[in-house]
């Protein structure tokens, strides 16, 4: 019977231990949460950010594509004008006048 008795004191010292371990983990867990939610709310506003950038890139795509439409009807039209005073001269060199034969 040689077993030394447990004393009260080293009771006390592990128990002291173990609450200074969790102690410590519970700092480092609050600490890693805390960085999480910034890291998270930088990373939102980074998204919402590229997000407007792409609305802006829409609605200048869509800018762009009323200009090159409108465009293309001018071209069109300059065309027009131009196979009509093509025929015109043709005409007028064919038959030596400024109007079409009736």
């Amino acid at each position: 019977m040689s077993a030394r008795p447990v004393q009260m004191s080293d009771i006390e010292l592990r128990g002291n231990a173990i609450t200074d371990a969790t102690l410590e983990v519970t700092r480092d867990m609050k600490r890693l949460a805390a960085e999480t939610r910034e890291i998270g709310a930088a990373t939102a506003e980074n998204l919402h950010h590229q997000g407007e950038q792409l609305d802006n890139i829409e609605n200048n795509l869509d800018a762009i594509n009323a200009d090159l439409h409108k465009a293309e009807k001018h071209i069109t039209n300059m065309e027009k004008m131009l196979w009509d005073l093509f025929v015109s001269v043709c005409w007028s060199v064919r038959y030596g006048r400024n109007e079409e034969p009736q």
